[in-house]
């Protein structure tokens, strides 16, 4: 039952021990009832998920309960990713008691983040875990957040570039595996992205119609709708790519319906390990070493051609599946459409 202290705050009790164990309560306590039913609903939940028991919650115990916090609001792609960034933290300081996490461990710790893994991942990782210890310090499990004290990784986004036609000579006299050369191939004549592709399956390809039918991506192995409603689209397939895929499915891959494309069983896709397993094979075969060559670079590559080709932004914009006309005319931009041809536009006005 609620009871009103002599300060005016209402306090309740929560049993904090487990059931066959003698009673123990904690109080929390609100400037109103609600309030403080809101804390005690917090305090259960923390029970349960094991971190008031742990009464010193290292880092991992925080981070698992923030991503069970955020499950209900975000999609599961979403999570996914944040559980990434913030799995290079827990690698680190994963044992650490929270409270003990100084200024120079967090500062230690995103420097090592960002010298071995990437500046990115490093800016990412610093973000999410703020959030982290912020949560943290709203239910008094940590009194202070270190992460803000340090500096922000310095992360320059890649140029944007495109395979040059010596680069594509390359990739097309390279050895490489059946697997290899079909993702290489989809990945230049669709333009989709990796994550696109890699969740394809047999029944995703359509040789009638020469048609690939997006409908899904693979995050680390695990399936997902689209980002967005632009993102489920079908791509026209050239004959270099109907007679590459052609081949594959038929002699390479077991020719079921749910079959995916690229997979080391034919019933799971490749997680993000495999997936730069096989494009550093290609890069190796194709080029010894290009630090610039990703998986990405084919989208761009695909995009240019679009640009070169006077493909117009609206239709580039359901090839790629970009929600918003405006990215694609930012990327069309990029790749020379805002070059400006000043003598059919004189002529306009000479007329």
């Amino acid at each position: 039952m609620p009871r009103k202290r002599s300060d005016g705050r209402y306090e309740l009790k929560v049993r904090v021990n487990k059931p066959g164990e003698p009673r123990k309560y904690k109080a929390v306590y609100g400037a109103t009832l609600r309030e403080a039913q809101e804390k005690k609903r917090e305090l259960e939940t923390e029970i349960s998920a094991g971190i008031e028991a742990a009464k010193k919650p290292t880092v991992t115990a925080l981070v698992e309960y923030w991503l069970s916090l955020r499950t209900a609001e975000l999609r599961p792609q979403t999570i996914v990713n944040y559980r990434h960034a913030l799995s290079h933290v827990t690698k680190l300081i994963g044992d650490t008691v929270a409270k003990t996490v100084t200024v120079d461990i967090a500062r230690n710790t995103i420097s090592t983040i960002t010298n071995e893994v990437s500046a990115n991942q490093g800016q990412r990782a610093r973000k999410m875990i703020c959030m982290v210890w912020d949560d943290a310090i709203a239910r008094s499990v940590v009194v202070s957040n270190p992460w803000r004290f340090v500096p922000v990784p310095k992360y320059k986004a890649a140029e944007k570039r495109y395979l040059t036609t010596d680069e594509l000579e390359k990739l097309e006299k390279a050895q490489l595996i059946p697997a290899d050369r079909a993702l290489v191939c989809l990945l230049r004549y669709t333009g989709v992205r990796v994550g696109e592709a890699t969740a394809l399956q047999v029944k995703d390809i359509n040789f009638r119609k020469k048609l690939v039918n997006i409908s899904k991506t693979n995050v680390d192995g695990v399936l997902f709708p689209p980002k967005t409603k632009a993102g489920a689209r079908s791509v026209p397939m050239p004959k270099a790519l109907v007679d590459t895929l052609r081949d594959y499915i038929h002699n390479y891959t077991p020719d079921t319906p749910d079959t995916f494309l690229f997979s080391s069983d034919g019933s799971s896709p490749w997680t993000k390990a495999s997936i730069w397993r096989h494009f550093e094979n290609i890069e190796r075969l194709a080029f010894g070493e290009n630090p610039d060559f990703t998986p990405h670079v084919f989208r761009h590559t695909y995009t240019h051609d679009l640009v070169a080709n006077n493909v117009p932004p609206l239709t580039a914009q359901v090839l790629l599946g970009h929600s918003s006309y405006a990215i694609t005319l930012n990327v069309y931009a990029h790749f020379g459409w805002k070059d400006i041809d000043a003598d059919s536009v004189t002529k306009i006005f000479e007329k």
